[in-house]
């Protein structure tokens, strides 16, 4: 019985006769492969769009903030000044930004009477336009000693920073 066992196991399979398991039909093989080609052209349509929206992106700002940029004769340089000496333009969590009411109102009459000090003796104001999309606002308070900047754009004016007046070296 043994020789027997062993021949039909070595026995060669006909052609044709046990096919190899197939988990989609050759239908399905093509459905799937042309939704893959389809997913792979959406996929690069979507990134050509993308990048040229980009590109239209910048000119779309730029006339948005021509638009809306501020006239350089709204810049009121005391009323900008009052507003950084009282510290409105600190960030939340700065801890000289002033807290309650006391210390806002201190705030405001001590950055009121230093503005008007320091500008009663005089400051100088520059206004730089850019293509008419921004205008940087230069403020120089000698009596102060500080040089501040803002920009205007997109319908208001920012306060960016402040710094001492560079000192002349032949001095």
């Amino acid at each position: 019985m043994s020789s027997s066992a062993t021949k039909s196991r070595s026995q060669p399979h006909a052609a044709g006769s046990e096919a190899a398991p197939t988990f989609f039909t050759d239908q399905q093989n093509l459905d799937l492969l042309q939704g893959l080609v389809g997913m792979l052209a959406v996929v690069i349509v979507l990134r050509a769009l993308s990048q040229m929206l980009s590109l239209l992106a910048f000119p779309l700002v730029f006339v948005y903030a021509t638009m809306t940029c501020p006239s350089m004769d709204s810049f009121d340089a005391k009323k900008e000044l009052k507003r950084v000496l009282r510290g409105a333009d600190l960030a939340e969590n700065d801890p000289n930004k002033p807290r309650g009411f006391l210390g806002k109102t201190l705030a405001k009459v001590t950055a009121t009477v230093t503005a008007e000090l320091a500008t009663g003796l005089g400051y100088e104001e520059t206004l730089t336009p850019f293509a008419g999309a921004a205008t940087l606002a230069t403020l120089r308070v000698p009596a102060a000693n500080m040089d501040l900047y803002w920009i205007g754009a997109f319908g208001k004016w920012r306060y960016l920073y402040q710094q001492e007046i560079p000192k002349n070296k032949a001095d």
